[in-house]
């Protein structure tokens, strides 16, 4: 029998009269109705008792909301389950009820002041005083090596033109490209200048030779000689230094780069016998 009245129960109150009947009656009470929860970005210096007071909930709600275990916020969104809190609206949180922990704030520190130097002496108070007499430096006169002449020394001791041994066109219809000294045996050959040895050994119609380069386009040519020192290519020799024997005669060229030039306008001519 209950059990009929409890069928008998719902086919009542499942008709449209009935559904109708219920929402008349549930639905004319009115009253304050809690906003549904939503999630807060937790800031810097938030508080769970502060955000209690602002959102209108109690500690322990937002604590078993968020899993809490203890009052230590996470920088991270916070969910507040209900409340009264409008999030279009803001309040500041009241004071701490426990005096013995307040919110310690951080006092914001005043802009730094831009110090600028001040000149030692102000414009008005800066004297214009004449520069200075600059020393004079007294010239000190230091006597100049002795520049070379820019002749070039004989070759030989006491040097004597052979005949037919000028410099250029010959009688015979032949040209000579440098000077023909008579030697004696064994005489030695000198570097007429400071040179660089550019070659060493015997040349097709000069025999036994040695060329110098003195560096500033000008060549020296020691040809027909008996021997030649033992000189190696890049060996500089200073200006009268021996560099062989002279045989009969010895064949002496000065070159200005490829071109021939007459010695005697190079020399002492005064020294040369024979001439």
């Amino acid at each position: 029998m209950p059990r009929l009245c409890l069928f008998c129960f719902l086919f009542l109150v499942s008709t449209p009269e009935s559904l109708g009947f219920l929402r008349d009656l549930f639905g004319s009470r009115r009253g304050v109705r809690e906003r549904e929860g939503f999630y807060y970005q937790v800031q810097r210096g938030d508080n769970l008792w502060s955000l209690s007071q602002k959102f209108g909930v109690s500690v322990d709600e937002l604590r078993r909301a968020n899993r809490l275990k203890n009052n230590n916020l996470p920088i991270m969104k916070l969910y507040v389950p209900r409340g009264t809190y409008n999030p279009k609206e803001t309040a500041k949180a009241p004071p701490h009820p426990d005096k013995k922990k307040p919110v310690v704030q951080k006092p914001v520190s005043p802009p730094p002041k831009v110090i600028t130097k001040q000149p030692a002496n102000p414009p008005s108070q800066i004297v214009k005083t004449k520069p200075k007499a600059t020393p004079q430096i007294k010239n000190t006169v230091v006597p100049a090596k002795k520049a070379d002449s820019g002749l070039f020394a004989w070759p030989v001791e006491n040097p004597v033109l052979a005949p037919q041994g000028k410099f250029g066109p010959r009688t015979d219809g032949t040209t000579s490209s440098g000077l023909q000294l008579l030697t004696k045996p064994k005489q030695p050959v000198l570097a007429a200048r400071e040179g660089r040895v550019v070659y060493s050994g015997t040349m097709q119609g000069y025999g036994q030779t040695l060329i110098l380069d003195h560096l500033d386009n000008f060549f020296t040519v020691y040809a027909q000689m008996e021997s030649v020192k033992n000189l190696q290519n890049g060996f500089t020799v200073s200006k009268g230094s021996p560099i062989g024997y002279a045989g009969p005669t010895l064949h002496f060229e000065i070159r200005k780069l490829n071109q021939a030039v007459n010695p005697l306008n190079h020399m002492d001519v005064s020294r040369l016998k024979g001439s």
